[in-house]
C-alpha cells in the first residue's frame, strides 16, 4: 500500500514536472525496494533520483544519492561499482566543503571495504589489503569526526559510537582482538551515555559474538542478554531480538547447551520476525533443539545395555552437533556410537556409517591424521565395492591437500581413485575425479599436465552423455527435527519465560505484590528467610510464584540457594518453573545449580527427583556437577560418614546420567575420609555450613538439647546466639575409640551404606518436620488465614533492608551463603506482646520475612533485654513503648516514656508538634485505629498496643505568609530576602506570586518553599527567570501537592534538565491523592530539559487533568525524545502548544502533533522546529491538518523558521481550509518564500487575519510584470487585516496603495528600518 501510494505521487509530480516532489517520491521508492531487498528496483529509483538532482543543480543530495547507490551495489556483492558511486559521493561532499558529507562517505567507503574483506575466501593477500583500507577509511572518518562543528551533540556521538564500532570489527578480523574489544567498549560507553539505544543494540550484539567467536561463552552470552534488553526498547525490537536470540542459541548450542537454546529459539518462534530467512533460520534451528533434546531424555532413560537405541541417539546427538558446527562434541558422540557397533557386534560394512561420520568430521575439526585413519577404515570395508571406495579415496585426496600433501602424493591417490571409477564403469566418477585432479594440477603449476587433464575430461564428458540418466544424485538425508511441527509441538515443562499460566488462581485485591530496591517481592524475602508458614500464605492468596526480582531470580532460586528443602518443594507443587535459567544478569543458574553452587545436597535431591536437568549449563559451561565440585574445592570441609555416603550418591547420580546423556565427565576428586573404613580421621577440619552438617549434630544430640545448646551460625556473622557447639560423636572417634556405642562411630563395617543412609535421612527429615523451634526469648504469635496490611506493611520497600544482608548475586557461585544473619543490638522474631509480672511488653523486632522493620531505641532494647534472665529489673520493662501515627504521608514514631499514663490526647498534641518540625506546619488532630474506631482523647495510650494510629487533619493552623517565611529562614538559619517579603505581601491580596527574573539560587528559594506548603489560595506561581535549578525544584515538590487552587505555575528559564522533571513527576508517583487538579497553565520554557524529561512529562500529564497551556519552548528537545515506545504524551485537553525552538525535526513533532485532540486545540506555536539535518517539519504538519477532521477552534499557527518552501504554503493552504477559525499565520523566517506564497495568502478564502512574512527575504522574486494589485480579493469577500513583510523587490508605492484601496480610511501603514513593511487598520 506504502509503495502504490508513492508510485501514485511520482506520476503526479511527473506529470506537473515537479522535480522536488519526483524526487522525493523516488527516494521513498528506492528505501522500500532497499529495505525489501529488491535491489534492481531500488537501484532503478536511485539512479532516478540522482538525474533529477543533477537537474536540480543540488550538489549534497546528488552526492547522498551516489551513496545510496553504492549502498545497494554493496548489499549485491557488487563492490568494485559501489566503490566507484561511494568515490563520487567523496569527490563532491569534498567539493561543497561540507564535512558531515565527506565524514560520512569515508564511513560508507569503510563499510563496502570491510564486507568485501569478509567475502574473500581464499586469497588472504586481497583480504588483508581490504581489511587495511577498511581501517584506513574508518580512522580518517573518526579523525574528521572529531573535528566537525556545527552539529548537534547527540548526532556527533552517534557518529563516533558507530565508527568505533565498525573500527572494533575490523580490528578482530586482524587478529587485534584486545583493542578491537576496548574500541567496542568504547562505543558502548557512548551509547549508554546517550541514550543511543539502536547502536548500544549493535554494540553489545556484536561484542557478544566476538567474545563467543574467542571461545568466552560466559561473557558471549550476558552481551547478548544486554542487547536482548536493548532490543525491548526499540521500534523493530521484534526482528532485532529474533536476530540475536539466534546468535544466543549458537553460543548455547557450543556449550552444549540444547535445552536453553531450545528455550531461546521457542521465545524467538513466537515472536515471528518478518525477516523470512530468520523465520526459517529459527524454525529449523528450533527442530534440530527439540530432537537433540529429546534425544538426550531418551538416552538418560534407555538402558545401559540397548545398545541398538543408544547407537541411534548418538548418531543423532553427533548428526545435531555437526549441523551446529559443535565438531568437538560430535566426535564424542560418534565415538560412543562406535562403541555401541562394536558391542552389538557390527562388523565389515556395516560400521561403514561410523567410519564416515567420524572422519568427516575429524576433517570438519582440522584433525587430518585421524580423519585419514578412519577413511582409510572405511576404504576397507569398501574392497569389493569400487564406486564407493572412489569417493572416499577422493576424501582421502581432499585430507591430503588440507593437510599440505606433495603433489607426486596427490596424483597418486587421485590416480587410484581413476581406477576404482573405471573398474565400478561410472564416466560419472571419472569425470569427477579428473576436475579434481585438473584442479590440484594447474595449483600446483604443472599447466601441461592440466591441459591433457582437460582434453580427457572433455572426451569422458561426451561419453557421459551417453550413459543412463536414470542415475539421479544421492537424496540429501532429511534435517534432524524435519517431522516436527512446530505449530502443534507443545513442551511439558514449565520453563517459559513468561510463565503465563491460565489456571493460575487472580490475586485476591488485598493482597499487593510489593518489590524493594533489588526488585525482591514479599515471596523472594520469605524464601530466603526460610519462612515456610508465610511463604504458604502468599502463594495462596495469589502471589505468583515465578516472579523475578530486578537481577532475574525467581523464589524458587533463593530457596535453594539459601537451602528451605520444604519451601522448595512446596514451590514446586504450585508449579514453580523448575529449570529456569534466570534473568539476564544469572548466568544460566537453574536452581539445581544453584543448590549444588552452595552444597545443599538435600535440595538437589529433591530437584532431581522432580525433574531438574543435570545436562543443563551456566553460561559458563558448568553442570550442576561442576557447581558441585567447585562448592567441595572452595569449602573447608570435612564429611562424616552420612555425610560422605550422600554426597557420592549425588555426585554419582549427577555423573551417571551425564555419561547417559553422552557428556563427558572428567575424573572427579571425592571427599576425602582420610580412612573412611576405620572411620578415623587424620585431621580435624571445620565443620560444613551446609543443611548436612545441621542434620548431623542434631542426629547426635537429643532434639531439646540441640536446640537449646547449640545454633549453627556463619563464619562472618557478627551476632553468636549461644556458646560453642558441642564436641559431636564422630568427632571423639578421632581417638580410635573402638568402646564407643554411637551409631555413627560403631567399628563394624557399613554392609549397605546407601540404604543405612536413607533409612537415617528420613528419620532426620522427618525430625526437621515435626520439631518446633523452641525459644527462651518470645512468644510467636499465631499467622491468620489471611495476611492483614500490618503483616505486609506499606513502607516495607524501605525498611526491610536494615537488619538484612543480601547475598551478592554477581558471585553467587564463589561465596558460600549465610544463614542466619541480624543486627547485634536487634532480637529477631515476630511482633507479640509478653505478659510479664502484670505488664504488657511491646518487643522491637526485625521481620524480614514480611519486609517490615521497627526501630528498638535504647531504652527499648534494654526493656527486651530484661526478659533474658539474668539482666535488669521487670520494673524496667515499662520504661517506653513506640507508637507509630500516620499524618498524611508521614509515619511518626512517638516514643511514650509511661504508657498507663498517657493519654491519646497528648498522643495527637505531640504527634502535631513533632510533624511541624518536619513540614513547618502544625494541624489539629483527631485520632482513630487503623480499622476506623474513633479514639477519644482521654482515652489511655497502652489501648492502642502495638497498631498504627491513623490522623485525621481537623484543621490546619496556618500564620500569614509572611510570617511562615520568616520562620522558615529561622528554622534553616538563611537570611530573609527583601525582594521576597515584597512579594509575598503583595500576593496576600492578590494570590499571584510574582518572583520572575531575580535570578534567586536554591538556598535562597528553601525558604520560601517551605512556607509555601498548604497555602491553599494561591492561584498563580511566577517563578520564570530564577536559577534554582533541579535541587531547587526537589524543595519546591514538597510542598505543591498541597496548593489546590494553583492555576498557573511558571518554572522558565530556571536551568531544570531531565532530573528536575523527575522531581516533579514525583508529586504523581508518590501520593495516592489527586494533586494539581486546577493548573491550567504550566511553562517549562528555556530550561535544558533535554529529550529524558519526555518520558517524566509522559507520568505527568495524565494527572494534570485541568492543563490547558503546555509552554516547552528551547527546552533542548530533539528527533529522539520520543524513541521509546512507551512514551505517549496525553495533551488531550491541550488548548495551546507551543514547542518552538526545539530541534524536533518530522519525527520529534510527529510525537506532539499526534497526541493532539483537534477539537481543543486553539494555538499551536511550531516555530523553529526544524532538525539539525535540516529536515522539514511540513510534511507531518500537512499530515496531521489532512488525516484529523475537526480543528474547529484553532485560531492561531506559527511556523516561522521552518524551512518552508512554496509547495508547502500550496499544500499547507488547502488543508487549512478546513480550519474555520483560523486568523493568525506566522510565517516568519522561511526565506525560500516567493510572490508565489504572498499571491496565494492574499487570496487565500477563508482569508485569514494576520499574516507575518517579516524575515522572508524572497518574497520578491518572481514578480515579474504582474501587479501585487492584482492579487488583492474581489469586493465583498472578507480580506487581510495585518500583514507584515520585507518590501525588498517591491514597489512600495504599489503595496500601499494596494492597501489604501483595499481598506479605505482605515488602512494604516508602518514603514521599519531594513525595508520592513508593516500593513495593519486603525483602531
Amino acid at each position: 500500500m506504502e509503495e502504490q501510494k508513492y508510485i501514485r505521487r511520482k506520476t503526479k509530480a511527473k506529470s506537473e514536472g515537479n522535480l522536488e516532489q519526483l524526487s522525493h517520491a523516488c527516494n521513498k521508492l528506492g528505501e522500500l525496494h532497499f529495505k525489501h531487498s529488491s535491489y534492481e528496483d531500488a537501484l532503478k529509483e536511485y539512479k532516478e533520483e540522482a538525474t533529477v538532482y543533477e537537474t536540480l543543480g543540488s550538489v549534497i543530495r546528488l552526492a547522498v544519492a551516489h551513496r545510496m547507490i553504492g549502498e545497494v551495489y554493496t548489499s549485491m556483492g557488487k563492490y568494485d561499482k559501489a566503490l566507484k558511486h561511494q568515490l563520487k559521493h567523496l569527490e563532491l561532499a569534498r567539493s561543497e566543503a561540507s564535512q558531515i558529507e565527506e565524514q560520512r562517505a569515508l564511513a560508507t567507503i569503510g563499510r563496502t571495504y570491510f564486507c568485501q574483506a569478509e567475502s574473500i575466501v581464499n586469497d588472504d593477500e586481497l583480504h588483508q589489503s581490504a581489511l587495511t583500507n577498511a581501517k584506513n577509511a574508518y580512522m580518517k572518518s573518526l579523525d574528521l569526526c572529531e573535528r566537525l562543528r556545527g552539529i548537534g551533540n547527540l548526532e556527533h556521538m552517534e557518529m563516533r559510537a558507530r565508527l568505533l564500532l565498525n573500527i572494533g570489527l575490523v580490528l578482530e578480523c586482524q587478529h587485534d582482538i584486545q583493542k578491537a574489544i576496548d574500541n567496542i567498549q568504547n562505543a558502548v560507553q557512548i551509547c549508554k551515555e546517550h541514550d543511543l539505544f539502536e547502536d548500544l543494540f549493535r554494540c553489545y550484539s556484536s561484542l557478544g559474538m566476538l567474545y563467543y567467536r574467542q571461545l568466552d561463552s560466559s561473557k558471549a552470552l550476558h552481551m547478548l542478554e544486554l542487547a536482548l534488553d536493548v532490543a525491548s526498547r526499540l521500534e523493530d525490537k521484534i526482528q532485532l531480538s529474533c536476530e540475536v536470540s539466534i546468535n544466543k542459541a549458537e553460543v548455547l548450542f557450543s556449550l552444549p547447551d540444547f535445552r536453553a537454546a531450545k528455550q531461546a529459539l521457542r521465545h524467538a518462534y513466537k515472536l515471528n520476525t518478518p525477516i523470512e530467512s530468520d523465520r526459517k533460520t529459527i524454525a529449523k534451528n528450533l527442530k534440530l533443539a527439540i530432537a537433540m533434546c529429546d534425544a538426550e531424555e531418551q538416552l538418560q532413560n534407555v538402558p545401559d545395555t540397548d545398545y541398538i537405541t543408544k547407537k541411534k541417539l548418538y548418531e543423532t546427538m553427533g548428526d545435531g552437533c555437526v549441523t551446529v558446527k559443535n565438531y568437538a562434541r560430535a566426535l564424542e558422540y560418534y565415538r560412543m556410537m562406535l562403541k555401541c557397533a562394536e558391542a552389538i557386534g557390527e562388523s565389515g560394512q556395516q560400521l561403514a556409517a561410523v567410519y564416515v561420520s567420524l572422519s568427516q568430521t575429524y576433517k570438519d575439526n582440522e584433525q587430518y591424521d585421524l580423519s585419514l585413519e578412519f577413511f582409510r577404515k572405511e576404504l576397507e570395508l569398501w574392497e569389493n565395492n569400487p564406486a564407493e571406495a572412489c569417493k572416499t579415496m577422493l576424501s582421502i585426496g581432499e585430507v591430503l591437500e588440507l593437510q599440505g600433501a606433495c603433489y607426486e602424493e596427490l596424483e597418486e591417490t587421485y590416480n587410484r581413485a581413476r581406477q576404482l571409477a573405471q573398474q565400478a564403469s561410472s564416466l560419472t566418477l571419472e569425470a569427477m575425479v579428473l576436475r579434481v585432479l585438473e584442479g590440484v594440477q594447474k595449483l600446483k603449476g604443472h599447466d601441461a599436465l592440466a591441459l591433457e587433464t582437460q582434453r580427457e575430461l572433455q572426451l569422458i564428458d561426451r561419453n557421459a552423455k551417453d550413459e543412463t540418466s536414470g542415475s539421479e544424485d544421492e537424496e540429501a538425508s532429511p534435517d534432524i527435527g524435519h517431522d516436527i511441527c512446530l505449530e502443534t509441538y507443545t513442551d511439558s515443562e514449565s520453563e517459559n519465560e513468561e510463565f503465563d499460566r491460565p489456571n493460575q488462581p487472580r490475586r485476591p485485591v488485598r493482597l499487593k505484590v510489593r518489590k524493594n530496591e533489588k526488585g525482591e517481592t514479599q515471596l523472594h524475602l520469605s524464601c530466603m528467610n526460610g519462612n515456610l508458614a508465610l511463604v504458604k500464605k502468599l502463594v495462596e492468596q495469589g502471589h505468583p510464584v515465578n516472579i523475578r526480582d530486578h537481577c532475574g531470580w525467581l523464589p524458587l532460586h533463593e530457596a535453594c540457594n539459601h537451602g528451605h528443602r520444604d519451601i522448595v518443594e512446596f514451590l514446586i507443587d504450585k508449579g514453580a518453573a523448575l529449570n529456569d535459567r534466570g534473568g539476564s544478569q544469572c548466568g544460566g543458574v537453574t536452581p539445581l545449580h544453584d543448590a549444588a553452587s552452595c552444597g545443599h545436597l538435600d535440595v538437589m535431591e529433591l530437584l532431581l527427583d522432580r525433574g531438574a536437568s543435570v545436562v543443563s549449563r551456566t553460561n559458563e559451561g558448568d553442570t550442576p556437577l561442576d557447581c558441585l565440585v567447585k562448592w567441595y574445592q572452595r569449602t573447608d570441609i570435612r564429611f562424616g560418614p552420612v555425610e560422605q555416603t550422600f554426597f557420592e550418591e549425588i555426585q554419582m547420580r549427577l555423573r551417571t546420567a551425564l555419561e547417559k546423556a553422552g557428556h563427558h565427565v572428567g575424573n572427579l576428586t571425592p571427599p576425602s575420609t582420610d580412612g573412611i573404613s576405620t572411620y578415623s580421621h587424620k585431621k580435624k577440619r571445620s565443620r560444613p555450613a551446609a543443611a548436612l552438617s545441621r542434620m548431623v549434630d542434631d542426629a547426635s544430640l537429643g532434639d531439646e538439647d540441640a536446640a537449646s545448646r547449640w545454633r549453627q551460625t556463619h563464619p562472618k556473622s557478627d551476632v553468636i546466639l549461644h556458646d560453642d557447639p558441642p564436641a559431636l560423636h564422630h568427632q571423639d572417634i578421632d581417638a580410635d575409640d573402638d568402646d564407643d556405642d554411637g551409631w555413627i562411630g560403631s567399628g563394624q563395617e557399613m554392609q549397605n551404606a546407601g540404604e543405612e543412609y536413607r533409612n537415617v535421612m528420613t528419620m532426620l527429615r522427618k525430625k526437621e518436620q515435626t520439631r518446633k523451634e523452641p525459644s527462651s526469648y518470645t512468644e510467636v504469635k499465631e499467622v491468620q488465614g489471611f495476611l492483614a496490611e500490618d503483616d505486609v506493611g506499606e513502607d516495607w520497600l524501605d525498611d526491610d533492608m536494615a537488619g538484612i544482608t543480601r547475598p551478592n548475586k554477581k558471585r553467587r557461585l564463589a561465596a558460600p551463603i549465610e544463614k542466619h544473619r541480624s543486627h547485634p543490638n536487634v532480637i529477631t522474631g515476630l511482633h507479640k506482646c509478653r505478659s510479664l509480672g502484670g505488664l504488657k511488653v511491646l518487643q522491637q523486632s526485625v521481620l524480614p520475612d514480611m519486609g517490615l522493620t521497627t526501630i528498638a531505641t535504647s531504652q527499648s532494647i534494654k526493656s527486651l533485654e530484661s526478659v533474658v534472665p539474668g539482666t535488669s529489673k521487670p520494673s524496667e520493662l515499662a520504661a517506653s513503648q513506640l507508637v507509630r501515627v500516620r499524618v498524611e504521608n508521614r509515619l511518626l514514631l512517638v516514643p511514650v516514656t509511661v504508657p498507663e499514663q498517657q493519654t491519646i490526647g497528648w498522643l495527637a498534641r505531640e504527634a502535631a508538634r513533632r510533624y511541624y518540625s518536619v513540614e513547618g506546619l502544625q494541624p489539629s488532630l483527631s485520632l482513630s485505629t487503623k480499622d476506623g474506631a474513633l479514639l477519644s482523647e482521654d482515652d489511655p495510650v497502652l489501648l492502642v498496643g502495638s497498631e498504627e494510629v491513623m490522623c485525621t487533619v481537623i484543621s490546619w493552623n496556618i500564620p500569614p505568609l509572611t510570617d511562615r517565611y520568616m520562620e522558615s529562614c529561622q528554622a534553616l538559619c538563611s537570611a530573609p530576602d527583601t525582594h521576597i517579603i515584597a512579594c509575598l505581601e503583595v500576593s496576600q491580596a492578590t494570590q499571584i506570586l510574582q518572583l520572575s527574573n531575580l535570578a534567586l539560587p536554591a538556598s535562597q528559594m528553601a525558604p520560601l518553599f517551605r512556607a509555601l506548603n498548604r497555602q491553599h489560595t494561591l492561584q498563580q506561581l511566577l517563578l520564570g527567570g530564577n536559577c534554582f535549578g533541579d535541587y531547587g525544584v526537589k524543595l519546591l515538590v514538597a510542598g505543591l501537592p498541597t496548593l489546590s487552587n494553583l492555576q498557573e505555575l511558571d518554572l522558565s528559564c530556571n536551568n531544570i534538565s531531565a532530573d528536575g522533571i523527575l522531581h516533579l513527576s514525583t508529586v504523581f508517583s508518590n501520593t495516592t491523592a489527586p494533586a494539581l487538579q486546577a493548573l491550567a497553565r504550566l511553562d517549562l520554557s528555556h530550561n535544558p530539559l533535554g529529550d529524558g524529561a519526555v518520558k517524566h512529562m509522559n507520568i505527568m500529564l495524565p494527572h494534570l487533568v485541568s492543563l490547558t497551556v503546555l509552554q516547552l519552548q528551547d527546552c533542548h528537545l530533539t528527533t529522539n525524545c520520543f524513541k521509546s515506545e512507551d512514551v505517549l504524551l496525553c495533551l488531550d485537553s491541550i488548548r495551546v502548544l507551543d514547542v518552538s525552538y526545539n530541534a524536533l525535526g518530522g519525527s520529534g513533532l510527529l510525537g506532539f502533533l499526534g497526541r493532539l485532540c483537534p477539537t481543543e486545540i486553539v494555538s499551536l506555536n511550531l516555530g523553529a522546529t526544524t532538525a539539525c539535518d535540516g529536515q522539514s517539519v511540513a510534511r507531518e504538519v500537512i499530515l496531521m491538518f489532512t488525516e484529523k477532521e475537526g480543528f474547529s477552534k484553532l485560531t492561531t499557527l506559527n511556523l516561522s523558521n521552518c524551512g518552508l518552501r512554496d509547495v508547502d504554503i500550496w499544500h499547507l493552504l488547502r488543508v487549512l481550509q478546513k480550519c474555520g477559525a483560523l486568523e493568525t499565520l506566522q510565517l516568519s523566517g522561511n526565506a525560500e518564500l516567493s510572490s508565489v506564497s504572498l499571491r496565494r495568502l492574499l487570496q487565500h478564502q477563508p482569508a485569514l487575519r494576520t499574516v507575518d512574512l517579516s524575515g522572508c527575504t524572497s518574497i520578491a522574486n518572481f514578480l515579474g510584470d504582474s501587479s501585487p494589485q492584482l492579487w488583492v480579493a474581489q469586493k465583498g469577500q472578507k480580506k487581510l487585516e495585518s500583514l507584515t513583510l520585507n518590501s525588498q523587490g517591491f514597489d512600495k508605492d504599489e503595496m500601499e496603495a494596494l492597501w489604501w484601496e483595499a481598506w479605505g480610511p482605515r488602512a494604516c501603514i508602518h514603514r521599519a528600518p531594513g525595508g520592513l513593511l508593516y500593513l495593519s487598520l486603525k483602531e
